[in-house]
C-alpha cells in the first residue's frame, strides 16, 4: 500500500533507463511482473545476439519503510503511433494500481545545452522552467496517472546526446530520485 512507482523507460539519452536499473542495483530489487508488448511492436530486442520480444518489466524493493516499484523496459520504436504509447502507458498504470501504488516518478533525460541539470515536475511540485513539454512514455504516464487520481512527478536530467545513452546524467538522475525516496 502507498507504494511508489519509479519509472525509466527508454528516452531521450537513455537517462531513465540508467537511473532506474542503478536504483534497482541499489535495492537489491526482484523482479515480480512483465508486461510483453508483441501486439505494440512491430520488432523484437537482441540481446547478446539472442532475440527476445520486447517487454516492460516490474520489479520490487523498500526504501526507507516504503514499498517501491521500479520499472523498466523496451519503449514502443520510434515511429509508433501515439495511440500505442497511450495504451502501454494504460497498462503500465493498470497493473501499478493493482500493485498498490499511489505515486508515479517517471525519469527521462532532455536535450540541453547545459548538461547534467536537473528539473522536477509533477502534481503539485515544480522545480525548473516553465513551458516544457515532458514527451514520450515519461510525459504520457504522467498524464494518465493524473487522470486516475495517482500523483506524479518526472525527474529530467539535461543531456547533450539524446541519442546514445548518457551514463553521466543517468547517475545524476539517479541521485536525484534516490534523495527524494530517502534511499541517499
Amino acid at each position: 500500500h502507498d507504494a511508489v512507482a519509479v519509472v525509466g523507460l527508454p528516452g531521450v539519452g537513455g537517462v531513465g533507463t540508467a537511473a532506474a536499473k542503478l536504483l534497482m542495483d541499489r535495492l537489491g530489487a526482484k523482479r515480480i511482473a512483465e508486461i510483453p508488448l508483441s501486439d505494440l511492436s512491430d520488432s523484437v530486442v537482441v540481446e547478446n545476439g539472442v532475440i527476445r520480444l520486447p517487454r516492460i518489466e516490474f520489479y520490487a524493493s523498500k526504501a526507507a519503510g516504503r514499498d517501491v516499484i521500479i520499472v523498466v523496459g523496451d519503449d514502443l520504436p520510434p515511429g509508433a503511433r501515439s495511440e500505442d504509447r497511450y495504451e502501454l502507458c494504460g497498462r503500465i498504470l493498470y497493473l501499478l494500481e493493482r500493485l498498490g501504488c499511489s505515486e508515479v516518478v517517471t525519469v527521462d533525460g532532455m536535450r540541453g545545452e547545459e548538461t547534467e541539470r536537473v528539473y522536477v515536475a509533477g502534481s503539485g511540485a515544480s522545480e525548473g522552467e516553465g513551458g516544457q513539454r515532458i514527451v514520450s512514455a515519461a510525459g504520457v504516464l504522467l498524464g494518465l496517472a493524473g487522470i486516475r487520481g495517482i500523483r506524479g512527478r518526472c525527474v529530467l536530467v539535461t543531456t547533450s546526446t539524446p541519442q546514445t545513452e548518457d551514463e553521466k546524467a543517468g547517475h545524476v538522475a539517479y541521485r536525484a530520485v534516490a534523495e527524494r525516496l530517502g534511499v541517499g
